[in-house]
């Protein structure tokens, strides 16, 4: 929630396993149970999401993987000025990147593979769209990752999203590895942050 602290959201939070000791962390979210949290994937969360949201086009959503951490420039970064309404945070697809205990997911831009980071943000332009275009697909899409919106956004030509590079600058919460390069950067970057403390 820090990373937005900026623009005050309102955060609705979807959870299923041990979603009670979240509530008790964070009384200030909304909540909404995933019953089904281990039988699907992230879309089944967000379109419970979006049943809650569905007649609110007043402001712009971002949609965010629990385990993700960023900072506020990320926010900014990915809601800049562009021509696409709807963008993706995406890194380099590099095994060092994509270490975690589930599987990656990955996005093809161009013919260039990219990892997906768990972070969206959607204009409130075309939230209406957007709203309908995840809700009207058939079921089958609650077994999808969040990724897998970016590919069927694109073929249908009804919703065309952006990829926003945020490279090293995020991190796994349950990557040890991941989560120190974020605090500490590469070598060159953690020697230049210290050069004028030692």
């Amino acid at each position: 929630k820090d990373a937005f602290k900026d623009i005050s959201p309102e955060v609705i939070f979807i959870g299923g396993y041990d979603i009670q000791n979240v509530i008790e962390d964070y009384p200030d979210f909304t909540f909404h149970h995933n019953e089904k949290w281990n039988l699907s994937g992230s879309i089944s969360s967000l379109r419970l999401a979006i049943e809650s949201l569905k007649n609110n086009f007043e402001y712009d959503l971002y949609i965010s993987y629990s385990d993700i951490i960023f900072e506020s420039e990320i926010v900014k970064l990915i809601n800049s000025n562009s021509q696409s309404k709807i963008k993706f945070a995406v890194d380099k697809y590099i095994k060092s990147n994509a270490e975690s205990t589930k599987p990656a997911e990955k996005i093809s831009i161009n013919g260039s593979e990219k990892l997906f980071v768990g972070l969206v943000y959607v204009n409130s332009e075309v939230l209406k769209d957007f709203y309908d275009f995840v809700l009207n697909q058939s079921e089958e899409i609650d077994n999808y990752h969040l990724s897998e919106l970016f590919r069927l956004m694109n073929n249908s030509n009804s919703l065309i999203s952006e990829p926003v590079e945020i490279f090293n600058k995020w991190a796994h919460a349950e990557s040890s590895k991941s989560i120190a390069k974020f605090a500490l950067g590469s070598k060159a970057s953690t020697l230049t942050k210290l050069k004028n403390k030692i």
